[in-house]
């Protein structure tokens, strides 16, 4: 069985990495890796000179001649990768708040640095890239307000320490032991680890600072995409970021949807950047903040400052609204569509689906899966059997891409030798 060819668009993704420094060279070129030496007075040069990390001060939005149809295209994130390939800090006031937003690949950072950064900033709020439906439980995607919305995302650090890193973190970095709530564990495989997030919840417990999970609803960002790509097209990316991700070790987790944010990102990371730019917005003009810190993926912190720049204020409201399913010339998209669509983002999300998963297990890890056909099975409430049978499909369609995604990462990896070797001189 082969992937459908037809309708694809011609996509050149973005290249990041050389040969060599794929093999396992890469991590410690990261400017962030030294480990900033111990000082109560934080010196912004000394901090600049000791994690070589591009700072940019003095930094004013243009509230000039922006648009609203603006968007990031392929060519400037890949100008933002190539510019600043270790990630960037724009440190700039606001509408009289100060904002500190920081992007890199965090896994390669030294958490010591991190925390650096959170003194030299003091912020009252971080803004955490992290999905909130992912993390919180009976989460609304209805609201009245964006206040409301606001009120839901902000949390206490208590709720975001993952279970079992607040003792970890305080030995990490030499530092009293805090106590925190016990909250039900949470599976976080996106692109800030563990050990990012419990850095940032040991601060935040310790200053007082409240957390906001600023990434775009993992719901809503598949439904993007699965309501505007044709499966062709879907297919396509899949491919490229499971080829793509034995290529790039350096990525963690090494999954396909996290390569694909690194070399697809005007596709993967666009909404989501779009988003976070409406709630620095918000944050700017409700003034409930006076010291906001941002953490985000790398090339993000770039984006969210060149939509500062360029991209009229847009409302929270609009931007969590899904887009409608786009309609072929041939048929109307159904629910079989949109689950394999979706079984196509699982495979990306977790790489490998190897063992068997069961139906029961399905609602715990395919969250948003199990919502999609709990919304499109059976809207006329005809037929009581048709959740179940999408249910079974859905596993079937796992299977199915996740025996693709090996074939793919065993071809990239035969790549990636071959690549290896022709450098080396050994063919």
């Amino acid at each position: 069985m082969k992937l459908k060819q037809f309708f694809i668009v011609a996509v050149k993704p973005i290249r990041i990495n050389k040969t060599l420094e794929r093999i396992g060279r890469l991590p410690s070129k990261y400017l962030l890796s030294p480990i900033l030496k111990e000082q109560k007075d934080i010196n912004p040069q000394e901090l600049k000179d000791q994690t070589g990390l591009d700072f940019q001060y003095q930094y004013q939005p243009n509230k000039i001649g922006r648009q609203k149809d603006y968007f990031l295209n392929q060519d400037q994130y890949k100008e933002f990768a190539y510019k600043n390939p270790h990630g960037k800090v724009h440190i700039f006031n606001y509408q009289n708040v100060n904002f500190t937003l920081a992007g890199s690949q965090w896994e390669h950072v030294p958490i010591k640095n991190l925390y650096k950064l959170l003194l030299f900033s003091r912020p009252s709020l971080i803004m955490l890239q992290m999905k909130p439906d992912q993390i919180l439980k009976g989460f609304e995607y209805k609201f009245k307000s964006s206040k409301d919305y606001i009120n839901q995302i902000v949390r206490e650090p208590d709720e975001i320490m993952p279970v079992g890193y607040h003792e970890k973190i305080a030995e990490a970095l030499q530092y009293e032991k805090l106590d925190f709530l016990d909250y039900e564990p949470y599976i976080n495989k996106e692109r800030i680890d563990y050990d990012k997030i419990a850095t940032i919840s040991y601060y935040a417990k310790k200053f007082n600072a409240k957390i906001m999970l600023a990434d775009i609803p993992a719901l809503i960002f598949r439904e993007t995409l699965c309501n505007q790509l044709t499966l062709p097209q879907l297919q396509q990316y899949f491919k490229i970021a499971c080829l793509a991700t034995p290529q790039n070790p350096d990525i963690y987790p090494n999954t396909p949807m996290n390569v694909a944010y690194q070399i697809l990102p005007h596709i993967f990371l666009k909404r989501s950047d779009e988003f976070m730019t409406t709630l620095i917005e918000y944050l700017a003009a409700k003034k409930q903040y006076k010291r906001i810190f941002g953490l985000f993926g790398n090339m993000q912190s770039d984006a969210i400052v060149n939509l500062l720049d360029n991209k009229s204020a847009s409302h929270l409201k609009y931007e969590l609204e899904i887009p409608k399913i786009k309609k072929t010339l041939f048929k109307d998209l159904t629910c079989e569509d949109l689950v394999e669509r979706h079984a196509i983002l699982d495979v990306m999300f977790y790489g490998d689906v190897e063992e068997e998963i069961d139906i029961e297990q399905q609602d715990y890890f395919f969250p948003e899966t199990m919502a999609i056909i709990d919304k499109y099975a059976d809207p006329q409430f005809i037929d009581k059997t048709r959740p179940a049978q999408m249910r079974y499909l859905h596993l079937e369609m796992l299977k199915k891409y996740s025996i693709f995604q090996h074939k793919y990462y065993k071809l990239g990896k035969l790549k990636l030798k071959e690549e290896y070797m022709e450098k080396a001189n050994l063919v």
